[in-house]
C-alpha cells in the first residue's frame, strides 16, 4: 500500500517523465527541420544560377547544420533526463511494494 507522500512521489515523477518524452519528441522534430533545411539548402546552391542564389543556399545548409546540432544535442539530453526519471521511478515502486 502506498502512503500519501510516495504517491505524491510517483505523481511527481510521472508528469516529470512525460514532459521529458515530450521534449524528446521536440528535439526530433528539429532534427527533421534541420535535415530539410540542409536538403533545400544544398538544392538551392546546386540549381542556383547566380551568387546570390548560392550563397542563400549554402547560408541555409549551414544554419541546418547549426540546428541538427542543437537538435541531437536536446534528444540526447532529454532521453538521458528520461532514463534517469525511469530509473528514480522504478526505485520508489519497488521500495514502496516491499
Amino acid at each position: 500500500m502506498l502512503t500519501l507522500s510516495e504517491n505524491v512521489t510517483l505523481v511527481g515523477l510521472r508528469d516529470r517523465i512525460v514532459d521529458a518524452a515530450r521534449n524528446e519528441r521536440y528535439g526530433l522534430l528539429i532534427v527533421t527541420a534541420s535535415v530539410v533545411l540542409i536538403s533545400a539548402g544544398l538544392i538551392i546552391s546546386a540549381v542556383g544560377d547566380n551568387i546570390v542564389s548560392s550563397a542563400a543556399g549554402i547560408l541555409a545548409a549551414a544554419l541546418g547544420t547549426i540546428s541538427l546540432t542543437f537538435g541531437f544535442y536536446h534528444v540526447v539530453s532529454c532521453s538521458r533526463r528520461y532514463n534517469k526519471l525511469l530509473e528514480e521511478f522504478y526505485a520508489v515502486a519497488t521500495s514502496s511494494s516491499d
